[in-house]
């Protein structure tokens, strides 16, 4: 992309950021994904440039990119008073991100995806957590070892021949 254009992002973003500000005010942790949100979209978008002219290191931009939208949803949701608007905000990037990672093969995207799904899971079990007796975890624990442990005695060969293939697979990705 030519330096004109990033210029004229950069005014874009300006006037963006401006009209965000006299609306919302200062950015403040729940409101920064307002402003990150479209700038981490830019610099996707620059790892798909960089990706399709065969321009090294795309995976940086699209890392970057990640972390720009992703992160600052997960801090919003993450705060006590956010409502629900986070969440699904995040949910749905994170599985757009799982999605596309796994329908243009590439791992930075799915291991971001799946990192931040997890992450958001936590956070709303987090109040769950406390209200189940421990006895209920150690036996759901004690069952998947044990079911487990009976799968791969049972069809073990079979097993490991399905997770050479996956990996066999994983390792044609980008």
């Amino acid at each position: 992309m030519p330096a004109w254009g990033h210029i004229g992002v950069a005014a874009y973003f300006l006037a963006y950021f401006a009209f965000l500000f006299k609306r919302l005010g200062a950015p403040g942790l729940a409101s920064s994904d307002f402003y990150l949100v479209p700038a981490g979209l830019y610099v996707l978008l620059l790892g798909l440039l960089a990706r399709r002219a065969r321009r090294p290191a795309p995976q940086t931009y699209f890392l970057a990119g990640l972390l720009l939208v992703l992160t600052p949803t997960l801090v919003a949701a993450w705060q006590a008073h956010a409502g629900p608007l986070h969440a699904l905000l995040l949910l749905t990037e994170c599985v757009a991100a799982l999605f596309y990672g796994i329908a243009a093969r590439i791992k930075v995207f799915v291991g971001t995806g799946v990192a931040f799904l997890v992450a958001l899971l936590l956070r709303e079990t987090q109040g769950l957590v406390g209200h189940i007796h421990w006895a209920v975890y150690a036996t759901a624990l004690g069952l998947a070892i044990l079911g487990s442990a009976l799968f791969f005695e049972k069809r073990g060969d079979e097993a490991r021949r399905w997770a050479r293939a996956a990996q066999e697979k994983l390792r044609e990705w980008e």
